[in-house]
């Protein structure tokens, strides 16, 4: 066996022993918002603009002859928060529940980011 190929397994093996992962704990609970029923009120929706999925994948193909990998999504910029949008709801126990829903259409799937949470 070759001694480079030795060292850096040793080497991969250290670090992988020094490496922590932080992770999200799954306590498998029902979420809060579906826990309760607010006289069945309606909640306010954001409609994001429809998605053109086929003229999004022309372009992506367009792009690979330069190396450029298909795109994970497509971005919308929004400035949502309590105060604008959704429903707030302050539980028995003092607790806040924001709710808003939110339709994507076209969208093959739907992530969100936040910058202040």
């Amino acid at each position: 066996m070759d001694i480079k190929n030795v060292v850096s397994k040793i080497y991969f093996l250290l670090f992988a022993l020094c490496l922590q992962v932080f992770a999200q704990l799954s306590t498998h609970e029902i979420p809060v918002g579906f826990k309760y029923n607010y006289g069945k009120e309606v909640l306010p929706i954001m409609v994001m603009p429809a998605i053109d999925t086929v003229k999004l994948k022309k372009e992506d193909v367009s792009k690979e002859r330069f190396g450029i990998p298909p795109r994970f999504g497509f971005k919308h910029t929004v400035d949502l928060n309590l105060t604008k949008a959704g429903k707030l709801h302050v539980l028995e126990n003092g607790d806040k529940l924001w709710q808003l829903a939110i339709v994507c259409s076209g969208a093959l799937s739907v992530n969100l980011l936040y910058d202040k949470f």
